[in-house]
Formats: C-alpha cells, structure tokens, sequence
C-alpha cells in the first residue's frame, strides 16, 4: 500500500511541474501586457474625455435654446429686449437675469459688467452682449465645461476648454464659427476649409462648437494644418470623421 502511494504521488507531482509557469514566464507576460496598456489606455481616456465634452456641449446648447425659448414667451421678442440707447453692461446683465430665470442652476452671479451661470453639472455658462457698429450679432455666450485650467493659471482653449453659441436678432441660438455671416452653412469648400480645418494663430479651435453640434465628434483637434487625419485621410464637408 506504502508504494502505491508514492507511485501516486510522483506521478502527480510530475503533472503538476509540466503545467505551472516559471517566474520568468509570468514577468515576460506581465512586462507584454504593460506594454499594451501604455499603449492603448491612454488613447482610450482621451476617447471617453472627447466623448463626454461632446456630450456635454450638446446639452448645454438644448439647454440654452430652450431657456431661451421659455424667455422669449415670458418677455416678449427677443428683438424688443434691448432699448436702443442700452449699456453693454446693462444689456449684458438683462440678458443674463432673463437666461437664468429659465435655467436649472445652482450658482447665479450678476454683477458689474460679468455675468455667470453654474448649472447642476458644474458646466459654467456666461452671456455676454457687445454693441458695436461692426457686430450684426453682438451677443455671445460661453460655455466652460471644465475650469481646472483656469484655477490652475493657465489659458481656456475655445473649442478645447470651453465653447461659444452666438444668439441673433430674433434670439435664436447657434454655434459660433468664426464668422457670424455664415453661421451653420458654408458657401464653399474653401470658406469650410479655412474655417474648420486650420487652428489660428493663437491655437484656438474657432469651429469647435460648431463641429460638435454637427458632426457630433471633436476630431478636428487631431487634424494638421492642411486639415489631414493622423492617417493622411482629409476631412471636408462630407468627410467629418477620421478613422
């Protein structure tokens, strides 16, 4: 009986050797999965981040036009708001009472020639009116979705850090684009490609808000200056995506 057990044993023993890893083995295997990791994580959080900014700017811009909306029943037309001899600063502060009262929020500062709205978010969102005899539609509201940048001293990038809509004379909101005479149409390929396809000369992303609305992603901070994906493929007004 005693070496039926030890036969036993050994044979077990021998099973359990072939099958196990070496130290080696396992370190190898951990070392590859880091390496995929380092490669891939990270570009799948900047995936999410773009995703949830998208997200949230085509939130806030349904939330503006309807706050707008509910305004507009509760005030009048928007294009009897303003008296003619009307401060920007009174404008400013005007329009911003009247979003707000219309708005779901949980911080409201209106004072001096500044004006913001904190929704439940954390999304900051601050109107602004700007009379002047250049500006057919002088008024602007700009959406910060996240102020780390800001507390950390550091610059806002438009279409990066934070949006901005334009209203016009009738109160309608749309996205701002850099040129207020088109604004959610392109006459050409070119007017497209100038506008959309090129960051400024202060780094600025000018039809951020615009392409998010539209196209409902932010590839547009992965182009070149000749509006090129990494891949080489070129975006246009029929091609708004990269791979």
């Amino acid at each position: 009986m005693l070496k039926k057990y030890y036969l036993r044993f050994t044979v077990y023993s021998k099973q359990f050797t072939q099958f196990a890893f070496t130290l080696a083995e396992t370190l190898i295997v951990m070392g590859i999965i880091g390496v995929v990791a380092a490669l891939t994580i990270p570009s799948l959080t900047n995936q999410t981040s773009d995703k949830q900014k998208v997200a949230k700017v085509k939130k806030v811009y349904s939330i503006l036009c309807d706050a707008m909306g509910r305004a507009i029943g509760t005030y009048g037309e928007f294009e009897d708001w303003f008296p003619a001899n009307i401060s920007n600063k009174d404008a400013t502060k005007m329009l911003c009472s009247r979003l707000a009262s219309s708005m779901k929020k949980i911080k409201y500062k209106n004072e001096n020639e500044y004006c913001e709205i904190v929704l439940a978010d954390g999304i900051k969102v601050t109107p602004n009116v700007f009379y002047d005899e250049n500006n057919e539609d002088p008024i602007s509201i700009g959406v910060f979705l996240d102020e780390k940048k800001i507390k950390e001293g550091k610059e806002p990038i438009l279409g990066k850090d934070w949006f901005q809509f334009n209203v016009d004379n009738k109160g309608d909101v749309y996205p701002y684009i850099g040129d207020t005479k088109s604004q959610n149409t392109f006459t050409t390929e070119d007017v497209f490609k100038n506008t959309c396809l090129k960051k400024s000369s202060g780094g600025d992303y000018i039809c951020g808000t615009f392409w998010i609305i539209n196209y409902g992603n932010m590839d547009y901070l992965k182009l070149d200056d000749d509006g090129k994906c990494p891949d080489g493929k070129q975006l246009s007004t029929k091609v708004t995506q990269c791979d």
